[in-house]
Formats: structure tokens, sequence, C-alpha cells
């Protein structure tokens, strides 16, 4: 009798899952039409760009458990009429439903993915960002909620997509080459938690010149609190791993503050893997053929407000005690390495009144000794104070390099 019970009760609850999504995949089919052309209408009312979706279609497993519509070649213009100037782009947007929000009629997007896609981003002189102007977002007040659509977010995920921040008032550009990143969130009340895990590549342009910090393979495990009644994200003490090299990251944004950033990082590993992470590709790919071991360290600090052209104080120190590095292919070993480096952005807060130094510099090789100091002043017309006092063999150093 008991298992003639469990029977029935395993048919009806197979019954039951199986049914269930059918009807919510129904319902989401036969108003998904309807309910993209409101969803556009709605917002090109108030955006000041321009939505624009080819088609759309059921996606029911891109997101399981949610039902998805996926909007097919979704594009974001910059304004209605030359629409020339694209803000973001997407191959395939995805929206998900909970199955039974749509079992009772709720069309709430509990999840969003973006799926081949590129954003562009501007700041322009005056701090104006383009995709706000474009949304026509100006005050806080505003509200961007859509009749017949509603957002109770669980999830945010990127896949394959591109993105480019260019900010014209000190004429830097960054750029992401996501290939995925997703957000987990929770909202309570006034605040929102978010978990990020991304992998991506980073790349940095000064006045559309390629930097030493071009092609960094970036991880992030980032813990986010966005604080909505006093517009404030806090950064909980989080990893982010640059060429493998992991860093320790905390701070806040205080958004109605011009931006006002105070952000740390540290980090300590016991070889120079850590900074050969901050090289350029090519110098720190030489620096990993060696094997190395010492007390190394890094930390650094971002502080002050980054809106309406300023930029906040950059101020980074690293260096290491006790280290050693050794040519295995010759068995060539420099010892008692050890120095302390400094990088300030200046009382200006640019490449002008940037400032490096490298002191206390000593290497012992087999032979002699290596022992010195250098000063960069003025990254724009650089000024270089250099002292050194070396006795090599240098036989020693073709032998070791």
């Amino acid at each position: 009798m008991k298992r003639k019970i469990l029977v029935i009760t395993g048919f009806i609850a197979i019954l039951f899952l199986l049914i269930l999504p059918s009807i919510a995949i129904s319902i989401a089919y036969f108003n998904q039409k309807s309910l993209t052309q409101k969803l556009v209408r709605t917002l090109n009312e108030q955006f000041v760009g321009e939505l624009k979706v080819r088609d759309s279609h059921i996606a029911p497993f891109a997101q399981f458990p949610y039902i998805s519509i996926d909007l097919e070649d979704l594009v974001f213009y910059a304004d209605k009429v030359s629409q020339s100037d694209t803000i973001y782009y997407a191959k395939d947007f995805y929206a998900g439903f909970g199955i039974w929000d749509l079992i009772k009629g709720d069309f709430i997007v509990k999840s969003i993915k973006l799926s081949q896609g590129d954003i562009n981003l501007v700041k322009n002189e005056a701090g104006q960002l383009n995709i706000l102007t474009a949304k026509g977002i100006q005050t806080e007040d505003n509200d961007e909620s859509s009749e017949g659509f509603n957002l109770d977010l669980a999830s945010i995920i990127f896949s394959d997509v591109e993105i480019k921040f260019e900010d014209l008032g000190n004429l830097t550009t960054l750029f992401f080459h996501i290939g995925k990143a997703e957000a987990g969130l929770k909202i309570d009340q006034d605040q929102i938690k978010a978990k990020l895990i991304s992998k991506l590549i980073f790349d940095l342009e000064v006045e559309k010149e390629p930097t030493f910090f071009s092609n960094k393979h970036v991880s992030l495990n980032f813990d986010l609190l966005y604080d909505q009644a006093i517009q404030k994200i806090t950064l909980k003490r989080s990893d982010l791993y640059l060429e493998g090299a992991l860093l320790g990251v905390s701070g806040e944004l205080d958004l109605e503050n011009d931006m006002d950033l105070d952000v740390r990082i540290q980090g300590e590993k016991p070889d120079f893997n850590l900074i050969a992470a901050f090289l350029p590709q090519e110098t720190g790919d030489f620096v990993r053929r060696y094997k190395n071991e010492g007390e190394v360290y890094f930390q650094g600090r971002i502080k002050g407000k980054s809106a309406a052209g300023q930029m906040p104080s950059i101020a980074l120190e690293f260096g290491c005690d006790n280290a050693y590095f050794l040519n295995p292919s010759r068995d060539k070993k420099v010892d008692d390495l050890r120095f302390a480096a400094f990088y300030t952005n200046g009382e200006e807060r640019n490449l002008k009144t940037s400032e490096f130094q490298l002191l206390n510099f000593n290497a012992k090789p087999e032979q002699g000794i290596f022992q010195g100091k250098l000063i960069v002043r003025d990254f724009t017309n650089p000024y270089i104070d250099i002292n050194l006092n070396a006795d090599l063999d240098l036989d020693f150093l073709g032998e070791f390099f």
C-alpha cells in the first residue's frame, strides 16, 4: 500500500513539474511579441536615444530555471535622429521570468543575460556619461520603470562582451574584453548586495597610445553593497587576480559626491609574480622565466573625486627583501636582492606631476655587488636621476641572462 502511494505521489509530482513549465512557456510564447513591442515603445518614450530590436523569440533554456525572451539584435542609439552613435549592441539579450510569476500573469524580470555585445561609454569633459544622457537620466528621482515589465533581478550575466570606456577629461580609454561575468543580486529594501565573478582582459590607453598596462588577464571575485539611500557603493574585502597574482581589494565609492573614491589594494606573495603582473607583458614574461623567491609586497590606494574631469590621487608602494633570482638552465643565481619602490601621480594628479622612485636597490651576484637608486619625475618630459654603484663580472651577466 505504501509503495502504491509513493508511486502515485511521485507520478503526480513529475506531472506537476512537467505541466508548470509547459504552461509558463506557453504564456511567454503567446505574450512575447506584445510584451517586447510594449517594452521598446515605453522605453523610447522616456529615452532621448532610440532602442531597437530586430526580432524576439522564446528561449526556455537560455537561463534555466527562468523562462527567457530573447531580444535579437538589440541596439541602443544616442539619439533618435541620426542613429549613428551606437552606445550598446547585443546579438542576444535575454530577459528571464520566473515560472510561477508567468503563471500568475506577473511579468517580472528576474534575470538578464547579454550575449555577444559591445558597449561604448564616453564621459565628456563636463563629466557627463553618454549612456545616462541618452536615457534621459539627469536626476536621482528619475524613474525608469516600464509599464508591463517590472524588475526584481536575481542575476545579470555577460557573455562575450566588449566594453570601451573613454574619458575625454583625462584622455584615457579603458577596454574590457569579457569572456564571462556573472553578478548575483539580493535586494533588501534600500540595499542591493551583489556577488560579482568575472574573467576578462584589460587594456589601458592614454591619448590613444597603448600603455604598459595592456593585455592584462584579470579575474574578479567581488562582494559589493549598494546603499540607495545614501548613494554609496561599498566593496568588501575581495579578491582580484592580475596575471595570476592575488591582490586584496576593498573600498568605497560615493556616487553623490562627484564619484568620490577610496580604494585600497594589497598583496603579499613569496615570489615576483606579484610585481611581474604590473609590468609590460614582455618584461613580465621575462621575469617569470627565472626561479625566484623573497618577501615581496605591494600596496596601493586610489582616493579622491573622479567625476567632472577630476582625477583621484594614486599612491603605490612595492618592493622586496631577502630575495633571489635563479636561472635554472644555467645554475646562475643573484642573491640578497632588495629594494623599495614608490609611485604617485603628484599634487596635480596627472602625468606631469607623476613621480617614480626606486630606492635602496641591492643585488649580490656570485661575484661583485650592484647597488643604486632611480628617480623619474614628470612623465610628459621625464627627468631621470640615476645613482649606481656596481662591481660586476660581465661574463657572469652574459651567462645569467
